[in-house]
């Protein structure tokens, strides 16, 4: 995010040149990241020359923006006979509508699975807020809560489901794993490193938003201008193009109800993943 995302500042000549300037004295010590994924984005999608790219590199490190929690994480959850599911994010941008989508399927089959979306409820579409109201087993929550009530979603629910098609990060994510909440995600460039495929959560790869290729992080630069996104988000929905991540996120709910079991033992990874990777 050195350039705010912008590939023309980014490629510009006196843009790069200050970066070097800068980041090359010796009074700069490091050059910190907040994933693995901005740290190889940085260097897999801008041109530095050769003696100002080692220098930059021997100075890169990733340090991940942990939330400091006031409590420990859960190692055990009061667990109901229902499955509970926590989406917590930007309704169209971070896959809501797939993931509602695949849930009222889920209901017409179980009725033990309940979904809570915590989103800002003003940017929805009219239309949309009234049909999440009127679904059944669906809370709707307005993203104004603070603190303690966050971590009380995180207490209660069973699973943490976030399809996003746009995200640098994800801080939700390492939120979930603190509380031992399994995931199901997207692979979207960072959260990949918040998973460990099968065993803390499933993930779906190539989604059609995708912004940056995958193995190198280079970024395209598509989507910097968030009407495009949404444009491409929208007709891509229409046009059927998104189905398949709604069949992920149904297929992956369905094993935690079908399996139960499977939900303490990625309830534990999530757990050790925390411990391991982003306790502060």
């Amino acid at each position: 995010s050195c350039y705010i995302y912008d590939l023309l500042i980014g490629r510009n000549l006196i843009a790069r040149l200050i970066v070097t300037l800068l980041a090359t004295r010796k009074n700069c010590h490091k050059l910190i990241f907040l994933s693995e994924a901005a740290k190889q984005s940085f260097f897999s999608s801008l041109y530095y020359p050769k003696r100002a790219r080692k220098i930059l590199e021997e100075k890169s490190v990733v340090i991940y923006p942990v939330p400091l929690l006031k409590t420990a994480p859960h190692p055990t959850k009061q667990r109901s006979e229902r499955l509970k599911v926590l989406f917590v994010g930007m309704y169209y941008m971070k896959g809501g509508i797939e993931l509602v989508n695949a849930f009222e399927r889920l209901r017409k089959e179980f009725q033990n699975i309940e979904l809570t979306i915590v989103t800002p409820v003003h940017t929805l579409k009219e239309e949309h807020a009234t049909h999440l109201r009127s679904v059944t087993g669906l809370t709707l929550l307005d993203a104004k809560l603070g603190a303690e009530e966050m971590r009380s979603l995180y207490r209660e629910h069973d699973v943490f489901c976030l399809p996003t098609y746009r995200d640098g990060f994800g801080l939700v994510l390492i939120e979930a794993l603190a509380h031992g909440m399994p995931l199901i995600i997207t692979d979207q460039y960072a959260t990949r490193e918040m998973i460990v495929e099968d065993a803390n959560g499933f993930i779906f790869h190539g989604h059609p938003l995708m912004d940056y290729e995958p193995e190198t992080y280079r970024l395209l630069g598509k989507y910097y201008n968030p009407k495009k996104f949404y444009t491409d988000l929208f007709r891509f929905q229409k046009e059927g193009k998104l189905e398949p991540v709604e069949d992920f996120i149904y297929t992956s709910l369905r094993k935690f109800l079908t399996e139960p079991e499977l939900l303490e033992q990625f309830s534990r990874r999530s757990l050790e993943l925390y411990a391991e990777k982003f306790h502060p």
